[in-house]
């Protein structure tokens, strides 16, 4: 419902659009999601909420991990409306 609230209200001419919000997503597989996208389509969207991580942990001055993990995730699931599939490949170090 959010990906095609996104797209009935974008522009025409928009090339990509990416919701961020701060509410608790999932989808029917999953009972979380930390974001969904139209894959090879137009719309995706990330959420905060389970990027938060726990609220009581303190974090050294300086230390963005909401931004961080805001802006990976956003860079993932823009992949998917490019095409981009999950690798199946495990990378070990």
């Amino acid at each position: 419902m959010i990906l095609k609230r996104l797209l009935d209200e974008s522009s025409p001419d928009a090339i990509k659009i990416l919701g961020i919000t701060d509410v608790d997503l999932f989808n029917p597989i999953f009972s979380f999601v930390f974001g969904e996208a139209q894959f090879k389509g137009k719309c995706a969207v990330v959420s905060s909420y389970r990027l938060r991580g726990n609220p009581e942990h303190v974090l050294p001055p300086g230390c963005p991990p909401l931004l961080n993990r805001l802006e990976k995730e956003a860079i993932h699931e823009l992949g998917h409306t490019f095409g981009l599939r999950h690798c199946s490949t495990r990378i070990v170090s």
